[in-house]
């Protein structure tokens, strides 16, 4: 894209609009399936352009949807187990946020343990994590 010199700026630039819109996004109140659709919204997005410049930044989109809390770790793991069985070309998204799945992963699985250390009081309040923690 001409607009971006290169991609680190496209993602500062993205990650600072998802951030402006997060508190709209936040109270739209969506579901577990309403944040997986949103998912392939973006996905379908980012296959659009012909140079595919926006596939590159789609795991840095994910991370910062869910470093913003639009998108919760359950939505995004059970988007990636749909796209299991599916076309190689969907396929790519998942390995190019192979990455980012594993921490996710390891944080459900620690959630789940009761292992709640340094993880479970990044940002927000109580209320916040209370309503967060909740999958529909």
């Amino acid at each position: 894209n001409a607009e971006y010199g290169n991609l680190k700026e496209m993602k500062v630039s993205l990650d600072q609009v998802i951030k402006t819109w997060a508190p709209l996004w936040k109270k739209l109140g969506l579901t577990k399936e309403d944040e997986i659709d949103f998912i392939f919204k973006i996905q379908e997005f980012c296959d659009e352009p012909e140079d595919k410049v926006y596939f590159s930044v789609f795991p840095d989109i994910l991370k910062s949807l869910h470093t913003s809390k639009i998108l919760r770790e359950g939505s995004i793991l059970e988007w990636a187990r749909e796209q299991e069985d599916g076309d190689p070309e969907e396929q790519k998204y998942v390995q190019a946020c192979k990455e980012f799945l594993e921490y996710l992963k390891e944080y459900v699985s620690d959630m789940s343990d009761g292992d709640f250390d340094d993880k479970a009081s990044e940002g927000g309040d109580e209320a916040d994590e209370e309503e967060w923690d909740d999958d529909d």
